[in-house]
């Protein structure tokens, strides 16, 4: 469980930012998985080409929450696969998203099975097809326009995935979720772009 990172048993003060889950193969949660959590949060990561090859959450797989939800706040997942849920997979989890890109991920981006509601949008995502349940300030069916291939040395101590011109991604995060600088450390200015990088 958890490819790259196992993020288990952990509080509310717990945060996973800045950095890059690539190239990590596990049966559930190929870059990350975090279980039997309280709270937490997952800021300004890049998921690349991670594989869940037995069940869910190629990029990211949270499952038995106890109470209190995981923020998942602007972070890039992309190529990334799974049997379901190939950017996101979620098993009876609690989880608040703002500002996510999730496109070109195999078995869908996203995958919810069991207790409680899906996803809790906060605002600002971007779901390339539709499989994440949200609505309103977000976009669905929507190409982000990422810079394709694979994580590039954009500056910072993480390898990242930048923006193309023209990106609906730019300027589309909700201001009052976002952080302060990206994941290269770059301050991110009142217009707040989605995905981990500005």
């Amino acid at each position: 469980m958890g490819g790259g990172l196992l993020f288990r048993g952990v509080g509310i003060t717990s945060v996973v930012e800045r950095n890059l889950f690539s190239s990590n193969t596990c049966g559930k949660g190929g870059g990350m998985m975090a279980l039997l959590y309280d709270g937490g949060k997952v800021i300004n990561n890049t998921f690349y080409n991670n594989v869940a090859d037995s069940t869910y959450g190629g990029g990211l797989h949270m499952s038995n929450a106890p109470t209190v939800p995981m923020d998942v706040i602007n972070n890039t997942f992309v190529g990334n696969s799974a049997l379901m849920g190939g950017g996101i997979g979620c098993v009876g989890c609690a989880a608040r998203l703002a500002n996510n890109i999730l496109t070109g991920n195999v078995g869908n981006n996203c995958f919810y099975f069991g207790g409680g509601t899906v996803f809790q949008s906060l605002g600002g995502n971007i779901d390339s097809v539709n499989t994440c349940g949200f609505g309103g300030s977000d976009l669905v069916n929507t190409d982000p326009l990422v810079v394709a291939g694979a994580p590039q040395a954009n500056g910072g101590y993480s390898l990242s995935i930048l923006l193309q011109m023209g990106s609906p991604a730019i300027g589309y995060g909700v201001p009052s979720s976002c952080p302060v600088v990206d994941q290269r450390g770059t301050v991110r200015p009142g217009n707040c772009s989605s995905g981990a990088t500005q």
